[in-house]
C-alpha cells in the first residue's frame, strides 16, 4: 500500500525541506504550518518557566535582523534585475514609527518536530545534530555567557 501511495503522491516540498540545504546555517527548521500555536495561550500555559521570561521581545529582537537580512537580499536581488525600472516605482525603505518592530500575523506561531544544529567537532570537521521533542534525544546543553550567574531557588520562590 505505501509504495502504490509513493507512486501516485507527488514528492511533497516538507520532504525536500527536512535537510538543511546548507552546511553553513547554523541551524534548520522547517517552513510549515501544521502545527499553530497562538503565543499569547503558549505565555499563559507557561506562565512561571524561566525558559520563557521576556520571550517574546527576544523573538522580536531574533527575528528582526532575520526579516532585514531577507528583505535586503531581495531589494538588492530585485535592483539587478529591474535595471529598465520606470522612474518612480523603485522600492525605497520606508520610514515610519513601525520600523525596527516586529508584528506577528494573527499572534500565532508554529511547533516543529525537528530542528537541525550544524556545528564543527573538536577535530573540526562539520556535523548535524538532530533534536526531536518526541524521542529520547529531546534535551541540549548550551554554553553559558562567561560570568552569567543564575539564582534557581529565587525563581521557584
Amino acid at each position: 500500500m505505501h509504495h502504490i501511495h509513493d507512486e501516485q503522491a507527488p514528492h511533497s516540498v516538507a520532504n525536500e525541506e527536512e535537510v538543511a540545504t546548507s552546511p553553513e546555517a547554523h541551524f534548520h527548521i522547517g517552513k510549515s504550518q501544521n502545527y499553530p500555536e497562538n503565543i499569547t495561550l503558549f505565555l499563559q500555559r507557561n506562565l512561571g518557566d524561566p525558559a520563557v521570561k521576556d520571550f517574546l521581545p527576544k523573538l522580536q529582537r531574533f527575528l528582526l535582523p532575520k526579516i532585514k537580512e531577507i528583505l535586503t537580499g531581495e531589494r538588492s536581488f530585485s535592483d539587478r534585475n529591474n535595471s529598465t525600472a520606470v522612474p518612480g516605482t523603485t522600492s525605497t525603505p520606508a520610514s515610519s514609527d513601525s520600523e525596527g518592530h516586529v508584528f506577528i500575523k494573527a499572534d500565532c506561531m508554529y511547533r516543529h518536530n525537528l530542528m537541525r544544529l550544524n556545528h564543527t567537532t573538536y577535530d573540526v570537521r562539520r556535523a548535524q545534530d538532530i533534536i526531536n521533542p518526541s524521542t529520547s534525544h529531546c534535551n541540549i546543553m548550551l554554553l553559558g555567557q562567561a560570568g552569567a550567574t543564575t539564582n534557581l531557588e529565587s525563581d521557584d520562590q
